[in-house]
């Protein structure tokens, strides 16, 4: 079965960087208000839409734009994924996204699939 062995998030609202190995069976979140344990559940969410094809629409409608997500004084947010096969028969796949602010709305300006063997 495939899973999420890595998610890396930069400047998204108090996480200027964080890179979370999810190396065991369970992961859990704690920490103190404003932690960012919300943070990084959103971030999961927007890499898992960020694939359909309407993703900028929701996006507005959900969060009204960049500025309540983007941490302060930065200008994109980058979020990215490792997926691997547990059994180890499949290649793993690395998934790249980034949302850079204008002053016309957010804009994806990157979107890279990696597949490594």
């Amino acid at each position: 079965m495939d899973r999420i062995t890595q998610v890396c998030i930069k400047d998204v609202r108090a996480i200027e960087f964080m890179e979370l190995e999810l190396n065991r069976p369970i992961t859990v979140l704690i920490g103190e208000n404003g932690a960012g344990k919300s943070t990084v559940l959103e971030s999961l969410e927007l890499l898992r839409k960020a694939a359909e094809p309407n993703f900028m629409a929701q996006f507005y409608a959900q969060h009204r734009g960049m500025s309540g997500l983007l941490r302060k004084g930065a200008k994109a947010i980058a979020l990215s994924v490792v997926i691997e096969d547990d059994e180890g028969k499949l290649p793993w796949i690395e998934y790249h996204f980034v949302l850079m602010s204008r002053s016309s709305g957010a804009v994806a300006v990157a979107e890279n699939l990696y597949v490594v063997r």
